[in-house]
């Protein structure tokens, strides 16, 4: 036999090592992930969190959403970040500069105006 048969050998057989141990690794992170979901469960199926995301004491919260070059999908966009069942929302869509119709199909979508702002 040759050096690089053996050579070769080794290699291949380094592979499949390396190739078994991460496998059980991964099966590990899935069984041990298994558990701490059932645990997560368990411990927050006492609170209803959509009454807390209903009350007018929770915090307001604002989604930034760029929007450059989206015209493919910009309304279904905005119309998933809409649905969210919150009470203080507020959704800011920025779009700047894009080359395509993302503006367009936003102000015939949602009937958008402009609104000029004075700021010191």
């Amino acid at each position: 036999m040759s050096w690089q048969y053996i050579l070769f050998n080794l290699f291949t057989d380094g592979i499949l090592l390396y190739s078994i141990i991460l496998l059980t690794c991964y099966v590990f992170i899935g069984i041990f992930s298994i558990g701490e979901i059932r645990f997560y469960l368990r411990k927050n199926s006492f609170t209803d969190y959509r009454i807390l995301a209903a009350s007018s004491e929770a915090p307001s919260i604002s989604i930034i959403a760029p929007a450059y070059n989206e015209g493919a999908n910009i309304i279904e966009n905005v119309r998933s970040l809409l649905s969210i069942h919150y009470n203080n929302l507020e959704v800011l869509v920025v779009n700047d500069g894009s080359k395509d119709d993302s503006l367009a199909k936003l102000i015939k979508a949602y009937d958008l105006y402009q609104q000029h702002f004075f700021c010191q």
